[in-house]
């Protein structure tokens, strides 16, 4: 009931209040409620409750987690303008002055039986990227619990001194760090990278800077050794092509785990490679239908990879100042998935919304990052031939042609050999299925190892 300056309008007539859960400072607190007014066409706007721990709440919408029609509250307006006329301070002042929310127990008789009236409100699950994270508190909690550190008495003490070295060794990390790029600005040599020359005496440019930042990161992930390239992973980065080649090669391998681990379908590997080479829509351009909704294993993969490589890959960038970003959006995977299914093009097209060159360039950027994988190294040979099957899977009329687009007949032979491989398990390159069986066991202990 009520809104803004016309809630005296309706005064006399019964209403149907609706419940919602009041989302508390932090997302730590839930609190049913009774809405009572809406603030009308104030600006900000702002909504009035009555919390069923009798308190008013004066907030903005985006501190509501639910709202519940299924179980109103029938209440004329005269007693929703009463239950109003408790707070000590109007609502629109109280608002401005104590965002975001203004909490104020009630002094009125009559509101604390209003807010027995108010009844539990179911609240949605939690998003699967906060359950991925709880998953992984939870396991580091246990982790700690299992440490013969937890055992001690002085453990708090322990902790302390740990953590007083590690801030000392990052601190001498960091002075080896500004101690190298001062040395190797103001030396009287003068170094050349890629044509160009840093002169002593000149000052290190914000390039130069980046390009140290990145090296360090590329030794943080094994991808150097210093200044030289290592033989597996360094090899795998120089070959990735991409805006964030060590994003790529990261989740590449990654992947490749998964796939050790727990397997992993063609269409699926294709889903999450969308999500690598696709951007987040401009706003207004609508949500894609149910039809199209990511399926359950690739979003667990994509949570998985938010988690266990986007998130500490971000914060090395970040502690490091490398804006270069690690793309991983899922509003176009399910329409890469659908099309890697079987979908006809009509159909998917209707279904996106988009048009057909803007579908086509989405789909072609994923079949690039396909393609390029079975020539990679370091990567497992059955890695490898999941790909191939996602090219096929991927790469149909008209994504590919003979004009336009276009799978070399290598890359086709291969497919086909692949194919023919694991129908008859005939040998490939001369080589048994057994050894070619021990050479993935290999990669599997080395792997785990």
């Amino acid at each position: 009931p009520g809104g803004g300056d016309d809630t005296n309008a309706n005064d006399g007539k019964n209403q149907q209040a609706d419940d919602v859960t009041v989302k508390g400072w932090g997302g730590t607190m839930l609190v049913p409620a009774l809405l009572l007014d809406d603030g009308g066409r104030t600006l900000p706007p702002y909504l009035v409750c009555l919390g069923r721990d009798n308190k008013y709440y004066i907030l903005p919408d985006t501190e509501v987690l639910a709202v519940d029609f299924d179980q109103p509250i029938d209440m004329l307006d005269s007693e929703a303008i009463d239950l109003l006329k408790g707070l000590r301070r109007p609502p629109w002042i109280a608002f401005s002055d104590d965002p975001p929310m203004y909490v104020e127990s009630s002094t009125l008789p009559e509101s604390a039986s209003w807010a027995l009236q108010i009844p539990d409100i179911d609240v949605p699950p939690a998003p699967p990227e906060v359950v991925a994270q709880q998953s992984r508190v939870q396991k580091l909690e246990a982790q700690i619990e299992s440490s013969p550190i937890a055992q001690l008495e002085n453990k708090k003490k322990v902790l302390k001194a740990f953590k007083f070295l590690r801030k000392v060794r990052q601190e001498k990390e960091k002075e080896s760090r500004e101690m190298a790029a001062e040395m190797s600005s103001y030396s009287s040599v003068t170094g050349t990278i890629n044509g160009s020359s840093i002169v002593g005496g000149e000052k290190p440019s914000f390039l130069w800077s980046q390009f140290l930042n990145l090296t360090e990161v590329l030794n943080r992930y094994g991808f150097l050794e210093g200044t030289v390239v290592t033989p597996d992973l360094g090899r795998l980065g120089a070959e990735v092509k991409g805006d964030n080649e060590l994003w790529v090669a990261l989740v590449l391998l990654e992947l490749d785990n998964l796939f050790w681990d727990q397997g992993l379908n063609p269409h699926h590997l294709a889903a999450v490679v969308g999500a690598l080479v696709s951007y987040e829509p401009p706003p207004g351009s609508g949500e894609f239908p149910e039809t199209l909704a990511i399926s359950e294993e690739a979003a667990d993969i994509l949570d998985h990879l938010r988690v266990e490589v986007q998130a500490p890959l971000g914060m090395q960038q970040a502690a490091y100042k490398i804006g270069v970003g690690a793309n991983l959006e899922n509003y176009y995977v399910g329409l890469v998935e659908a099309w890697a299914l079987g979908e006809d093009w009509m159909s998917l097209v209707e279904s996106s919304g988009m048009q057909e060159g803007d579908l086509c360039n989405l789909l072609r950027r994923t079949l690039d990052v396909l393609r390029l994988i079975p020539r990679l190294p370091t990567l497992s040979r059955a890695f490898k031939r999941q790909a191939r099957s996602a090219i096929k899977m991927v790469g149909r009329y008209p994504i590919t042609d003979t004009v336009t687009y276009e799978l070399q007949a290598e890359e086709i032979e291969e497919i086909e050999q692949e194919q023919e491989q694991d129908k008859d398990n005939i040998p490939r390159d001369g080589e048994g299925s057994q050894q070619q069986d021990e050479d993935d066991d290999d990669h599997l202990d080395e792997r785990q190892a």
